[in-house]
């Protein structure tokens, strides 16, 4: 199935798909608490781009919503009923019909009216003659998401390198754009539109301002309204720069009617094709993909945060936290385009910003691997100066040691769990024996007695962030040959199903300083009420050239160290 048929049909980190049988079938439909969502960005409630834009598809995520086999709207005119299922929305004293695109027990699909009014309104959806609880939904004019290849909101953006109308290959990795390119993205939710919405629309511009973004730049757009013949979808047609950064995972994030979208990437190389990073995989490991084989891959984290967080006035708690993590994957031509970085939030081009958002399995969302996760052994064996610590697999097919070690003053957080493991030294990671996807591997590391120390020279002047005005970060040292400079903030909201945002930016490390743009900093929720739930940080991390090994059965594997220090903020 390609990439047009499964744009619609798309799962969220914090919400599973049901399975449905027929001693359940008439049984009441079930919608969860936070499951209605743009379609494409899944913006989660407590966040600044929630919300359910007039003309726009979303997403209904529950239980016993539909049959158990998917069914999809396969002709025009589009119907408000569809194997059974059938979706009521009122606001604003306004009651109708939504228009349905796919239906299926765990997840359903349809298009928002825009004649519907803005406001808080109610959605009930019913299902062989069962009606659902009603459910709380917003309604607003344009919320404009970004369709990702992942299909869960985040990393490589549905979005093609146009040639001619006879060749848009989708961008990839291993099919990167060139400066100067015109680019055809897709998503929805920029706002509504006067025609028949159970037919195709045509193209016809909502009238909504709209501001395009590519790495920090703001780019020229050609064409923003409806995708003529895709109902509820926009296209929007824009150029690159001939100075736009490069990389294979340059940030791309909209702004419609004042709300930023999600964010995803695209990839960019100066004569297109194959794209490379220096904190990525190598070109040639690409070359191989673009090839026609697959690449088994490892990525092994180690990262020490050095924090003080806590509220000014009351209780502040200064420490470190060591934490590590491994992850093995297979890539191919497929797969590639889907994930994303390595790294994911510090791996995009340098000089730009990408945001993440998601629910309970938050970590696995910053993840984002596509393609098959591989069995390397039951856990990894971390050797350094402190001693050896295991790295088990957990059950979502990560190696991971959180709090591996700590010290905190005060001991706030209880009984301290030993002393801080990441001390300088030399250090070794394997997998013993093996496992069934690749045999024993062995890889090392130095982390220095004495690096070029980094220096955040203005740590303690940022406290209060305005997320209206643009925010400049300074440092002094760093290594610019082997490692480079991430800084990044994130809120945690603690709703019904916890919503947390975090945005990373990439800078050179003798840049010295990095301007955090404003439409950056407005993606994070407003948080003066509990300045403990979020946290500001700068931080070294290493380009990866000299951080490659390979092993017994992987084709490529980074083993790498990283080091923060982070502070409690207040975002407002």
């Amino acid at each position: 199935m390609g990439i047009r048929e499964e744009l619609m049909r798309r799962s969220i980190p914090f919400v599973p798909l049901f399975a449905i049988c027929a001693a359940i079938a008439v049984a009441q439909p079930v919608v969860n608490q936070g499951g209605i969502v743009n379609a494409a960005s899944y913006g989660l409630d407590s966040l600044p781009n929630a919300g359910i834009a007039q003309g726009s598809i979303f997403t209904v995520f529950g239980a016993r919503l539909g049959p158990a086999t998917l069914q999809t709207a396969g002709a025009f005119p589009l119907s408000t009923t569809l194997g059974g299922t059938s979706i009521r929305v009122t606001a604003g004293g306004t009651t109708t019909d939504a228009i349905m695109l796919y239906t299926s027990a765990g997840q359903v699909a349809a298009i928002l009216p825009s004649k519907m009014p803005v406001g808080a309104g109610t959605l009930t959806l019913t299902y062989n003659a069962k009606a659902s609880s009603p459910m709380t939904i917003h309604v607003v004019r344009s919320n404009f998401g970004v369709f990702a290849r992942s299909m869960a909101g985040s990393g490589p953006a549905v979005v093609q390198n146009y040639v001619s109308q006879a060749s848009m290959p989708f961008n990839s990795p291993i099919q990167a754009a060139q400066p100067g390119q015109v680019m055809v993205l897709w998503g929805t939710g920029l706002g509504p539109v006067n025609v028949d919405e159970t037919n195709p629309p045509g193209a016809v511009d909502p009238g909504t301002d709209l501001e395009v973004w590519v790495g920090n730049q703001k780019v020229a757009i050609q064409y923003k309204g409806r995708s003529p013949n895709y109902a509820g979808e926009d296209q929007i047609n824009f150029q690159l720069p001939q100075n736009v950064p490069q990389g294979c995972y340059v940030p791309v994030a909209m702004k419609a009617g004042g709300v930023m979208s999600n964010f995803t990437s695209i990839a960019i190389a100066p004569q297109g094709g194959i794209c490379s990073d220096p904190h990525g995989i190598q070109a040639s490991d690409l070359q191989r993909i673009a090839s026609g084989q697959s690449l088994k891959l490892a990525w092994i984290q180690l990262l020490r945060e050095n924090f003080t967080l806590g509220v000014p006035g009351a209780v502040v708690a200064t420490g470190k936290v060591d934490m590590a993590w491994g992850d093995f994957f297979r890539w191919d031509a497929g797969t590639v385009g889907q994930s994303a970085a390595l790294n994911s939030v510090g791996g995009v081009a340098l000089g730009s910003c990408a945001v993440v958002t998601g629910g309970d399995n938050f970590f696995g969302s910053l993840v984002l691997r596509s393609g098959s996760r591989l069995n390397v052994g039951p856990a990894l064996t971390l050797r350094g100066p402190n001693g050896t610590k295991s790295l088990p697999l957990d059950k979502s097919g990560l190696y991971e040691k959180n709090a591996m070690g700590y010290a905190v003053t005060p001991a706030i957080f209880g009984t301290p769990k030993g002393p801080p493991f990441l001390d300088p030294g030399a250090y070794t990671v394997d997998n013993g024996a093996g496992g069934p996807d690749a045999g024993g591997f062995h890889a090392s590391l130095t982390i220095p007695n004495a690096p070029a120390p980094l220096s955040w020279t203005n740590l303690d002047s940022i406290q209060t962030i305005d997320r209206s005005q643009d925010l400049t970060v300074t440092w002094t040292g760093g290594d610019p040959t082997s490692e480079y400079v991430l800084i990044g903030g994130s809120v945690s909201m603690p709703t019904m199903n916890t919503a947390m945002t975090i945005f990373g930016c990439a800078e050179r490390a003798d840049a010295g300083r990095f301007v955090i743009p404003s439409w950056v900093l407005s993606t994070q929720p407003i948080n003066s009420t509990d300045p403990t739930a979020s946290s500001f940080g700068v931080g070294r991390v290493p380009l990866l050239g000299g951080a490659r090994f390979s092993g017994n059965g992987l084709d490529a594997g980074y083993f790498a160290y990283g080091e923060m220090t982070l502070k409690n903020v207040t975002y407002k």
